[in-house]
């Protein structure tokens, strides 16, 4: 079959396989309709690449100096906060500096006062794409991109205190030639959290629990770790840990823990796999750290007889002794500690995940020490509704019986009754003892 070759990228392609203003299959761009031919900002306008919910981005020649770059247009130009949010976003992205971030060029409003972005166009393939397209990723292939991106975000959070917020797989470029990541919409959500704009804690799949809930920990770089780790897990496995409706899968980032990744894929290697069901730990303070991440996916386990190296393995034993003996120190120290803290109280993080698991596990008795001893059933913070919550859909009646039982507000107990209600969905049973619960 003849093939031409693609106004776009100069790829082959063959005509059949492109419909009217569809996407060319060697590039992903397509005519950009009217548009294509105008200049905007300098930029002369020559395909589409893609489009989101606030804006459409083009393919376009930067005129003055002869260079190929993306050009977003922001849709809503009557919405003064858009228009605001818009440049916002083009200022924290623009101030970024790394290789494997993408640049800003400018921004700015042409004389029809359109918002647009100007910006470093990355050819290549997002890895949204290739899982589409029904592409599996090796452990190798996996690890080098993750590392790539873990040193990215890390590096952006040790100079600007910035996280990314919304990582995922339409996010992250593979730029040909040689594959290497570029990380798109870096400063998207912060500007949404500088304008004080709170959103669904951009896309459910990969949502990390604490931006639903503080009881999960703090709003960090342990975001973007959990994001990641549910990338690699999809990226080797096919698929990610929780399937459903966008609500459903935020249900589940918080009441139960992934699937361990070997379930899905047994031939990943027991060090990577406990990496990524780390990574995807549902409190945040139990995820590693950027620069752990970095140290684990970088390490080469074996040389290349297969055998661990004998100065490795004498570094590894003396720095486990090490660990040993601090872990020791650390155990003592904190046993005497703990001897003489306060035991009727129930605020600290660590506390707060051991009744969740309690309450989960359908340990009623264990619950209700904790609630004798001071666990804020009764309060209007986040901890007792959260409680409730976990009661409600690992469906233990007897603990949400308790839990409600130690809710002496009717005021407060009615509000708690009506979110989980809520979440009952059709468990009749959980429903009735609710009402019942609910109007002592």
């Amino acid at each position: 079959m003849t093939q031409e070759r693609c106004t776009f990228c100069g790829g082959m392609y063959e005509p059949a396989a492109v419909e009217p203003d569809r996407r060319h299959p060697c590039c992903g761009i397509r005519p950009a309709g009217e548009l294509t031919g105008a200049v905007i900002g300098g930029c002369q306008i020559i395909g589409e690449i893609g489009s989101g919910s606030t804006g459409v981005v083009y393919l376009a020649e930067q005129l003055r100096l002869k260079r190929r770059v993306a050009l977003k247009l922001l849709y809503d130009v009557g919405d003064p906060g858009a228009r605001d949010l818009f440049f916002a976003e083009a200022r924290i992205a623009g101030r970024l500096a790394h290789p494997n971030a993408v640049r800003v060029y400018g921004a700015d409003e042409n004389e029809r006062h359109f918002p647009y972005m100007v910006m470093e166009y990355a050819a290549g393939p997002t890895i949204e794409e290739l899982l589409e397209s029904g592409r599996r990723f090796t452990e190798k292939e996996t690890r080098r991109i993750a590392l790539e991106i873990a040193r990215t975000l890390a590096d952006i959070w040790q100079q600007e205190q910035l996280t990314h917020g919304d990582l995922k797989p339409a996010n992250v470029i593979l730029r040909k030639p040689d594959h290497s990541v570029c990380i798109l919409d870096l400063g998207l959500q912060t500007a949404l959290r500088d304008a004080g704009i709170r959103t669904a804690m951009g896309t459910p799949i990969y949502a990390a629990p604490e931006l639903l809930n503080e009881a999960f920990g703090n709003c960090d770089f342990r975001t973007d770790v959990y994001s990641l780790g549910i990338m690699m897990y999809e990226m080797l496995s096919g698929s990610a840990p929780f399937t459903g409706t966008p609500d459903e899968i935020l249900v589940h980032h918080q009441a139960k823990d992934a699937p361990p990744l070997r379930s899905r894929v047994p031939g990943v290697s027991p060090q990577f796999a406990r990496l990524v069901d780390r990574m995807i730990c549902r409190y945040a303070p139990e995820r590693p750290d950027w620069p752990e991440v970095i140290r684990k996916l970088s390490f080469a386990e074996h040389d290349s007889s297969g055998r661990i190296p004998a100065r490795r393995l004498l570094f590894a034993v003396c720095i486990g002794l090490l660990c040993g003996i601090l872990g020791c120190c650390l155990a003592a120290y904190s046993a005497a500690k703990k001897k003489t803290a306060d035991l009727r109280t129930c605020r600290s993080k660590l506390e707060i995940r051991h009744v969740f698991r309690l309450a989960e596990a359908g340990k009623t008795a264990e619950v209700r020490k904790c609630l004798q001893s001071g666990f804020p059933a009764d309060s209007e913070d986040d901890s007792g509704n959260t409680l409730l919550m976990h009661a409600v859909l690992m469906n233990q009646p007897e603990t949400v019986r308790e839990i409600l039982r130690y809710s002496p507000d009717p005021v407060h107990r009615n509000k708690l009754g009506e979110t989980a209600r809520d979440l009952a969905g059709k468990n009749t049973e959980m429903i009735r003892l609710l009402e019942k619960e609910v109007k002592k």
